[in-house]
């Protein structure tokens, strides 16, 4: 993900994380998302190395020693289906009135 100023990469997660959980009144630790994102990951049907290389696990072993792809477009393909599953998703939550908007950044 990319900073929307400055094009670069987003430094400021742990900001962006204090801000989403005192604007949606949510407790959670940026690590609980990761985690999510790998649950969604096996429950969509993306490949164990594939889910495990998009949240930044390393390979291991002899895997590690011989296996160097690092699976960019798979990894890409893999957030994408994450990402349309939970747009769906929020669809039909809002579309049953159980979404609420959270204040837009100044």
């Amino acid at each position: 993900m990319t900073a929307e100023k400055s094009g670069g990469v987003i430094g400021t997660w742990g900001r962006l994380a204090a801000q989403l959980r005192k604007d949606s009144g949510v407790t959670f630790r940026l690590h609980d998302l990761r985690r999510t994102c790998r649950t969604l990951m096996s429950r969509l049907g993306i490949d164990r190395d594939t889910a495990e290389l998009a949240i930044g696990h390393k390979r291991a072993g002899l895997e590690a020693i011989y296996n160097l792809d690092e699976a960019w477009q798979r990894r890409c393909e893999a957030f994408a289906k994450v990402s349309n599953h939970v747009a769906a998703r929020l669809r039909i939550a809002s579309a049953e009135g159980k979404v609420v908007a959270l204040p837009a950044r100044s």
